[in-house]
């Protein structure tokens, strides 16, 4: 009998023991609502985010054209979707507002870069270079992200809501 109450108890102790692994590791899945990355946190769902992007070579802005990412000629992308018959970053009009939608799974950290909507447009982006400008005797380039200097350039990780300015003087 003591054997029997012995055993009803230690399985009971695991069923509890089961139960709350199970209970926290839903909790935390539900309540978890990003993953980091070094110091940038991203989300553990597919997005549709907006940034806008605002591009200034000696004073003139440029205008960012319309369906950059958009279409099956940039199939050979390796941010196309094809459900979307899409890039992951795109333009619908050339207000500057980019359309950065991972879809099909959460975002990664590569799948974020900056640099990525240029190589989609197949324009230069990088420390040096924004399309054949570059930081010389002719100007420099500098990139500010929400009013603030930002030294990421192509690395930098898009968000939100970004307003994102690159301006060669």
């Amino acid at each position: 009998m003591k054997k029997s109450k012995k055993n009803q108890n230690l399985i009971l102790v695991f069923i509890i023991v089961i139960a709350t692994i199970g209970l926290g590791l839903g909790l935390y899945s539900l309540l978890a609502v990003s993953k980091t990355t070094g110091y940038v946190s991203l989300p553990n769902k597919p997005i549709h985010w907006h940034p806008h992007l605002e591009i200034i070579i000696k004073g003139e802005k440029v205008v960012i054209p319309t369906n950059i990412g958009i279409g099956t000629s940039y199939s050979g992308s390796p941010f196309y979707d094809s459900m979307m018959d899409m890039t992951n970053m795109h333009t619908h009009d050339d207000s500057g507002t980019l359309h950065w939608e991972v879809m099909m799974h959460a975002p990664t950290r590569e799948d974020m870069y900056l640099g990525n909507f240029f190589q989609v447009w197949g324009k230069t982006f990088n420390e040096n270079c924004i399309f054949e400008f570059c930081n010389g005797p002719e100007g420099s380039m500098k990139v500010s992200v929400n009013g603030k200097e930002n030294n990421d350039f192509e690395s930098y990780i898009i968000r939100d809501g970004d307003e994102i300015v690159i301006e060669f003087k």
